[in-house]
């Protein structure tokens, strides 16, 4: 990814966050209560069976999948009744074929909406930035010389709150998180276009509300 493309991603990602915020606040302030003691307060911290899968435009070797554990933690508020808003923080380490480091950390606004109102069903979607160690795009899993870079980052899922009479409760959840790296120029001069990064993610996560 070019330095203006970087540039203009870390520009957009801080906007996201100074829309957010505002929205937050006010449902700090302003949301009421719900009952059975309910704050206004948000958090989820869990994690989950995670396979990745690298691609590009000019990829032609079959597939490589990689599969590790992650780490997920949203802090945020509740919006209403049925939406919550968070920034959330989503790490997936891995290795290459050949021992490199693979690390994935998205930093990302994201939202969840229950569409039924005493039900535990969920929907996510959210944006942000990824930062990452290394990619595996093809077949040979080479990474050399190892490289850091961003990624524009977004993420879709779904999943089933189970609450407690506390403030305790408990997620389930699958996700996709997606991240676009743009054009990498390896060693030699040799240019992979438009590589994305894919993670799909089962997983459980404690809510505290």
């Amino acid at each position: 990814m070019t330095t203006e493309r970087r540039h203009a991603l870390l520009i957009a990602v801080l906007a996201l966050v100074a829309l957010c915020a505002p929205a937050i606040a006010s449902a700090q302030v302003t949301a009421p209560a719900a009952s059975g003691g309910d704050s206004r307060l948000w958090i989820t911290g869990g994690g989950g069976f995670t396979s990745q899968k690298g691609d590009c435009t000019t990829c032609t070797g079959d597939p490589v999948y990689r599969k590790s554990g992650s780490v997920l933690i949203d802090v945020g508020a509740r919006l209403n009744q049925r939406a919550d808003g968070a920034v959330e923080l989503f790490w997936v380490p891995s290795k290459t074929r050949d021992g490199h480091d693979i690390r994935s950390t998205y930093l990302m606004g994201i939202g969840q909406y229950r569409p039924l109102k005493n039900r535990g069903f969920f929907l996510k979607g959210g944006m942000g930035v990824a930062f990452v160690r290394n990619w595996v795009f093809d077949l040979t899993n080479d990474v050399e010389p190892a490289f850091t870079t961003n990624a524009m980052a977004l993420v879709y899922g779904a999943g089933w709150e189970f609450r407690s009479r506390g403030r305790f409760g408990l997620q389930v959840f699958g996700s996709h998180n997606i991240l676009a790296l743009g054009d990498l120029t390896l060693t030699g001069g040799t240019i992979v276009e438009n590589v994305l990064g894919n993670h799909w993610t089962a997983g459980a996560s404690v809510v505290i509300r």
